[in-house]
């Protein structure tokens, strides 16, 4: 018999781009003995986007009732989550039934790295959201702000006019659960700079851009991408803006209605009673797009006092700060100023002082008698496709 064929690999640019934190042998064996509990998700509309509504109730189950969980690939309305919940709202309902993860993975074969790496990226996930040292970022599970950002004041103009953005440039890490061959479960660690603009499209409008509609048209045409500023306890959605709309009365009643139950899902209000400007959004997140976008056109509206501008490096190029040079100060692109703040040097430090949150944290308790830990850190040159 021929042996089988590596699959193929692919070399990374630079060490340190992304390290890797086996799972220990032992705690493999563990994870494979985790009991899950079947739970049923009343999925409503197109059963074409059944998954993608199965999955968002997961995620935001995990988030709200702390408990770590993951998919069943047989069926499109079935999630796995280690204790028994009942919640209504999210319209999840316990069947009864009991199965060890390993039942599952054997069950579907095919799909046996997804299925663990979403219950391990969900257990990793709230055991660091527990951390004191790190907070996540933007209230997601897998990326933390991993020390202290530096506040900046960039400059662009739009029509003559200078306008003056305060920033913050926020040092994070960000992990994802992977299958590295057969043998190598555990998480891929990777670091990654943030630009964040302190203020919401409507502050900018208002203060640098005096109210005037000709100037913020023409910012949302440079600036295209914008995040939905979240509350403290939800995670940020990245949109990207389509069109513009002066006033609510210029949106399409049916691009309100689909947008309204989206906002009343992350702000708990009514989006009609918010009397500001309005631009239609595309949001990155396909599962947003299936299951609260427009039918036709996937996009949502958006109040421009819940959203604010993403700065691409693109967008930074064209973007100046002043920064110190021996005793003057002079102006540089907002894009230069980051490559030295992201150095690989940095980079690296963040990562390290991530890796000892997570050896300060471990074992990890999934359920009673069951934990799991990391082995030490792996630079990779090396990473498997699957």
């Amino acid at each position: 018999m021929q042996p089988e064929q590596p699959e193929k690999i692919e070399p990374l640019e630079e060490p340190f781009l992304t390290t890797f934190l086996k799972l220990e042998d032992n705690s493999y064996r563990n994870l494979l003995r985790v009991l899950l509990y079947e739970h049923e998700v009343a999925v409503e509309g197109d059963p074409k986007i059944a998954r993608s509504i199965a999955f968002h109730r997961l995620y935001l189950c995990v988030l709200k009732h702390k408990i770590p969980g993951t998919v069943i690939p047989s069926s499109v309305n079935k999630i796995a989550l280690t204790r028994q919940i009942k919640d209504p709202k999210l319209g999840i309902t316990p069947t009864g039934k009991e199965v060890p993860l390993e039942t599952i993975v054997k069950k579907s074969a095919e799909h046996r790295s997804w299925i663990m790496t979403k219950l391990l990226m969900t257990i990793v996930g709230l055991k660091l959201r527990e951390a004191k040292q790190i907070r996540p970022f933007e209230g997601r599970l897998t990326r933390y702000v991993i020390g202290d950002g530096e506040e900046r004041v960039c400059s662009c103009s739009i029509h003559e006019y200078r306008i003056n953005l305060g920033i913050k440039l926020v040092p994070t890490v960000c992990f994802s659960p992977r299958f590295y061959g057969e043998d190598y479960p555990g998480i891929a660690i990777r670091a990654r700079s943030a630009i964040m603009p302190k203020e919401s499209l409507y502050s900018i409008y208002q203060q640098e851009l005096n109210g005037d509609l000709t100037l913020l048209k023409e910012f949302v045409s440079r600036f295209r991408r914008y995040k939905i500023i979240p509350k403290p306890s939800k995670r940020a959605y990245g949109c990207l803006c389509m069109g513009f709309y002066e006033s609510l009365d210029r949106v399409s009643k049916y691009l309100l209605d689909v947008s309204d139950r989206f906002f009343r899902l992350i702000y708990d209000e009514n989006i009609s009673s918010l009397k500001e400007p309005i631009i239609e959004g595309y949001p990155l997140s396909p599962i947003v797009r299936k299951v609260y976008g427009h039918k036709e056109r996937e996009t949502i509206a958006l109040p421009i006092s819940l959203i604010r501008p993403i700065i691409t490096m693109e967008e930074g190029a064209k973007m100046s700060t002043r920064v110190k040079v021996s005793r003057e100060k002079e102006e540089c692109s907002l894009s230069t100023y980051l490559l030295g703040f992201s150095s690989l040097i940095n980079k690296r430090r963040w990562i390290l002082n991530f890796v000892k949150i997570i050896k300060e944290i471990q074992p990890l308790k999934v359920q009673e008698g069951i934990e799991i830990a990391f082995e030490d850190l792996v630079r990779l040159r090396e990473v498997t496709l699957l």
